[in-house]
């Protein structure tokens, strides 16, 4: 018999977290499949085949992407053509859904069943994309339970597979590389995102806030969870450039570790939210974008809040400062206002711990490598009764 073959794709530092998962899970019901595509680091070391790294698509907004269009492109070409010569069994496209859902199309045409894991924020802005989802793939896969009805209401075939943070979320982390920090201080966690344009944008915003908060408070210490996806040096290169405030750096894979020992985090939007609210640590949101990628985005948002947390609350609960509006005085007010707040932070932790809940009992739940499986099952079992 034949060994099975995967088609994966992830666009960035958390598609890759979700692909590594994914593989390492399949493998657990068949160590024989083979596994090739689009690859981060975590991905090749799970074992799977690299034909172009996530560094290529590390980019963001419509501004950023245009200086990049050309390239892009030639490796969204170079994805398709490859698979067209060696069909996988299934395609899996892991996130980046302007990248995948063009080449989940293309192969879906050929023959080839094509999975999209992780839903864009279709709840969120750009709702018209559903159109262009349900000629893209055989099965949506989300991590989150209130986005299967937006599918289901268009007949598209999906699963809920649970977000990967939260099924070791209560695991006790002793991760003795991690650095400790002193507590006789309050330490404040600052995230200016996994992306370098991302990080040259907010992380100077952050610092002069924490520096603000340190007038206020002597006592105030700062620590600097450094994601995977950038270099730590250029970093604290940057941090020391900009900024006298002395900082602690540690390495992105500790951020959980961290993020528990803080009194309050300030985060860009994205993932680390929900890694802060899993540690049930009160959090500021902030982000900027492009002025011009911000203008285009405002006009297609569906809802008020941007931040998962407060999405998945139903009601703003985290404070957010969003691009004219995300000012070192207002970030910093926000910050003294929560660690003097007890009863303010006793808010949001109280919101985290019912979301944690209403997210771990969600019914339906199917795990991402199982929904994998069953697509290939039925696809086999659809071809074998066309051919007979």
């Amino acid at each position: 018999m034949a060994r099975l073959r995967v088609g994966l794709c992830a666009c960035e530092s958390s598609g890759d977290q979700l692909g590594a998962k994914l593989i390492e899970s399949m493998r657990v019901t068949d160590p024989t499949i083979e596994f090739i595509g689009i690859t981060g680091e975590k991905m090749l070391r799970a074992g799977c085949e690299s034909i172009a790294h996530i560094d290529q698509l590390s980019v963001m907004g419509f501004v950023e992407v245009l200086g990049r269009i050309a390239s892009i492109w030639r490796l969204q070409q170079k994805v398709i053509d490859f698979f067209l010569s060696n069909p996988p069994d299934v395609f899996i496209g892991i996130d980046g859904p302007d990248f995948n859902f063009s080449i989940e199309k293309k192969l879906r045409r050929s023959g080839i069943p094509a999975v999209h894991y992780v839903s864009p924020s279709v709840w969120a802005w750009r709702k018209y994309r559903i159109r262009k989802i349900a000629r893209s793939v055989d099965l949506m896969l989300t991590l989150f339970p209130f986005e299967t009805a937006l599918y289901e209401a268009e007949g598209i075939p999906v699963k809920y597979t649970g977000h990967p943070l939260l099924s070791n979320h209560d695991e006790p982390t002793t991760d003795a590389r991690c650095p400790s920090l002193d507590e006789k201080y309050q330490w404040i966690a600052l995230l200016p995102g996994s992306r370098k344009s991302e990080v040259k944008r907010l992380l100077p915003l952050f610092l002069e806030a924490a520096s603000q908060c340190k007038q206020v408070n002597k006592s105030l210490k700062f620590v600097v969870p450094v994601a995977d996806t950038l270099d730590r040096r250029w970093v604290e290169a940057m941090v020391k450039q900009i900024s006298g405030l002395p900082v602690l750096f540690v390495s992105g894979v500790h951020t959980r570790q961290i993020l528990a020992r803080v009194g309050v985090a300030v985060i860009a939007s994205g993932t680390a939210t929900l890694e802060c609210l899993l540690a049930k640590t009160p959090m500021i949101v902030a982000y900027i974008l492009n002025p011009v990628t911000y203008q285009i985005v405002r006009r297609m948002m569906n809802v008020e809040s941007i931040s998962l947390p407060n999405h998945l609350n139903r009601e703003k609960i985290v404070p957010e400062y969003i691009q004219a509006d995300a000012t070192p005085e207002k970030i910093a007010s926000a910050v003294m206002a929560l660690l003097e707040d007890k009863q303010a932070r006793e808010l949001q932790t109280d919101a985290f711990l019912r979301i944690v809940r209403e997210l771990e009992n969600a019914p339906n739940k199917v795990d991402a490598s199982t929904a994998v499986f069953q697509l290939i099952t039925e696809t086999k079992r659809k071809n074998t009764n066309y051919a007979g």
